[in-house]
This record gives structure tokens, C-alpha cells and sequence, in this order.
């Protein structure tokens, strides 16, 4: 987690703090960025002018000795950033302690020595970055990470009473049609003592997941449809839990 690389991973794209749960990149994250140009045996040992422009958005823009810049390659010409002299690997570093706005981005690097051909490297690195206050869930690393952040959320949040409720009272308090089907399926808990399932703040059938969370004042019951093609999970309705 926090990290990319391209095809050939002579590329990457890495952020300071990766996230403890999700594999995502985040528009508040601070990105750092290399690229290793392979350059070409005969090419070894010569002066070149080194290149390194990306699309963001579908938008082109082009790297500069000051920075990124918009570029329109139709009305523009391509400019180097700097010129080295060629060793095996020309190393280039296309962010530092950066931040990135929300959105798609593609980066390709090049050399070129005078009067010949532009020399482009073969594997582009392509990474996405999405916006982090987004009304949207973002993929988890694994099951187990889902689960985990899950019970993090809730472990100081519902009352031992309400874990009690919640293993007497699941099924009935979910739509019939999924309590009928999830019956036989609900999952268990890490057992302290055999034979015994103990109360947990989540339980699921595989299709569904049934958890409490904070509503205001009290303790709700929420039922999630998953979909684990698409690591996402829909609400479907939610129960305020009464104590006696």
C-alpha cells in the first residue's frame, strides 16, 4: 500500500503516509515520484537533452527546471528540462513532496540526442488520485483490512448491552427476504470460549453486512448490501435499537 510502480517498474509514485486500511491515493497525501530512463547501449556516454511531460485529465502538460507546466504539443514545442550525459539509467524525479489535485494522470519520459529521433521510454506510469471529502467509498486493501476498520470505528462506540441485542435481534430486525436467506450463513466471532458466539458490532453473510453504529443518541443496526466485485457496499436500511 502507498505505492505504484509502471509495467516494467522503472517507474513509481509513492505517498509519505500511505493509508493503514485502503490502497488509494488521496488529494491531501504528499506524493514522491522517480523515474529510471533505460537509455540505449550506442547511446551510452553522449550529451542528450532529457524530456519528461504527462497528461492530467486527458490535459497535457510538461515538465520544466521550475516545475509542471500546461503544454499544447499541437501549437507547442517540446522543450527539455535539462541535458546530461548518458549513462546506463537517467535518473528523474517528477514529484517531491507534492501535493495533486483529483483526477487521472499519465507520465512519460524521453531523452534525445542532437539531431536524432526522440527516444521515449516504452512503459508510461499511469496512476489515479481521488479526491479525499468525495461521497464515494474507496477500495479497501483486503477483506481483512474492511473488517478491521469496520470494528475500529465501533469498538468504543456501542454498549456490551447492544452487542447482546445485536445477537438476539439481528435477523429479525433485518427485511424478511434477507434474514430468510442470511439465517443459516450469519458469520461467527473469534470465540473466547468454545461453543459460544460471542456478541460482535459486525456480522455478515457473505452478501450482506450487518453492523451497529451511532445514530444521534442511540445505538442503530445498519444493513449493507456488498459487492465484492466492486469492493462496495450499499445501504439498505437501518434500525434504531431500543434498551429495557
Amino acid at each position: 500500500m502507498g505505492m505504484k510502480t509502471n509495467a516494467d517498474g522503472s517507474a513509481s509514485i509513492s505517498i509519505s503516509a500511505p493509508h493503514t486500511f485502503a490502497s488509494v491515493f488521496l488529494d491531501g497525501d504528499v506524493y514522491n515520484s522517480d523515474y529510471s530512463l533505460e537509455i540505449a547501449a550506442e547511446d551510452r556516454g553522449q550529451l542528450a537533452s532529457i524530456f519528461m511531460a504527462g497528461t492530467f485529465n486527458g490535459d497535457w502538460h510538461l515538465k520544466s527546471a521550475s516545475g509542471w507546466n500546461a503544454w499544447d504539443p499541437v501549437t507547442e514545442q517540446l522543450t527539455p528540462f535539462a541535458e546530461a550525459v548518458l549513462t546506463e539509467v537517467v535518473d528523474i524525479e517528477a514529484f517531491t513532496n507534492s501535493y495533486l489535485a483529483a483526477g487521472d494522470y499519465v507520465i512519460y519520459a524521453a531523452y534525445q540526442l542532437a539531431g536524432q529521433d526522440l527516444v521515449v521510454a516504452l512503459n508510461p506510469l499511469a496512476f489515479e488520485v481521488q479526491a479525499a471529502n468525495a461521497d464515494s467509498l474507496h477500495r479497501f486493501a483486503s477483506d481483512a483490512a474492511m473488517e478491521a476498520y469496520l470494528k475500529q470505528g465501533l469498538e468504543t462506540s456501542a454498549s456490551d448491552q447492544a452487542y447482546a441485542e445485536l445477537e438476539a435481534s439481528t435477523l429479525d430486525a433485518v427485511d424478511g427476504s434477507i434474514a430468510a436467506d442470511a439465517a443459516d450463513r450469519v458469520s461467527t466471532t473469534n470465540l473466547q470460549e468454545g461453543d459460544v458466539d460471542e456478541a460482535d458490532t459486525i456480522k455478515t453473510d457473505g452478501s450482506h453486512l450487518f453492523m451497529l453504529r451511532n445514530c444521534a443518541t442511540k445505538t442503530c443496526l445498519v444493513t449493507y448490501e456488498l459487492d465484492g466485485s466492486a469492493a462496495t457496499a450499499s445501504e439498505l436500511s437501518s434500525l434504531e435499537l431500543t434498551t429495557t
